[in-house]
Parts: C-alpha cells; sequence; structure tokens
C-alpha cells in the first residue's frame, strides 16, 4: 500500500510543516489542517473565536517516490533530473508530473512528463517552488 503523507506551506510564516492530520466536513470540504506546528482552520466550532486562517496554508501530497538521497518527494519540490535538467513536481490530471520548463504563462510546458519516467534514483531534490522559485527559470508559486 502507497504511504499517503501531506505536507503544509505556510504563507504568512515562510515555513513548511508535517500536516499530522487533515479534517473534513461531513460534505467533504477541508475544515482543518492539523501540523506540527500550528494548527489552520476555517471552522468556527474548531476555532472559538479566533480569526479563520485556512487559505494561510497550502496543502502539497507525498508523491510516494524517494530522490538519490533517500528524501520523500512532495508536490513543489524542485528536483533536478540526471541529464533532462531542473523542474518543479505538480500533480495534473491523475498523475504526478515533472515539468521541466515553463512557458509565457507560468502553465505546464510542453516539457512536461509523469514523474514515473525515470527511476527515482534519477531525481535529486534540490530545493521546493516557496524557498527556492530562483532554481526554475521562472518563478511558479
Amino acid at each position: 500500500m502507497r504511504d499517503i503523507r501531506f505536507r503544509a506551506w505556510d504563507k504568512s510564516a515562510k515555513w513548511m510543516l508535517q500536516v499530522e492530520q487533515l479534517a473534513f466536513s461531513d460534505s467533504g470540504k477541508l475544515v482543518a489542517v492539523y501540523t506540527d506546528g500550528p494548527d489552520f482552520s476555517n471552522d468556527p466550532i474548531i476555532l472559538q473565536g479566533d480569526k479563520p486562517d485556512l487559505d494561510e496554508v497550502l496543502i502539497e501530497q507525498y508523491t510516494g517516490l524517494k530522490d538519490v538521497n533517500g528524501e520523500l518527494i512532495y508536490e513543489g519540490d524542485i528536483v533536478r533530473v540526471w541529464d533532462n535538467g531542473t523542474g518543479f513536481v505538480t500533480f495534473k490530471n491523475g498523475s504526478f508530473i515533472v515539468d521541466l520548463g515553463l512557458d509565457d504563462n507560468s502553465s505546464l510546458s510542453s516539457e512536461a512528463y509523469p514523474l514515473l519516467t525515470w527511476n527515482s534514483g534519477d531525481y535529486e531534490i534540490v530545493g521546493n517552488i516557496h524557498k527556492n522559485p530562483d532554481l526554475l527559470e521562472a518563478p511558479h508559486d
């Protein structure tokens, strides 16, 4: 079975947190994110008078793969693909992909490949799109 994990980028504090639990309403809407640091919610019952802040966090999923150094590869990671360049990991059309270049609209380029195109040993995490956008040709956030 695949290991399902998430991490959270705190947009305000500009730091990455490990997600411990996600909470959903009866209708399936995300209402809270519990992390190894601060928690985030838009649910008045959970907030108990605090300001809603769920929009201040971006959730990124673990791809199920590790890089050449054994590091977990998540959405938003910038990876070097041996002999193919550097790109960012994202989830599109039901698959994790590596986009090796951005077009003028900062959307997926023609150089986007499924993450499973190469062996996990062919990837090395060199940063992420939040802390290291300069590693890409154009910033992507």
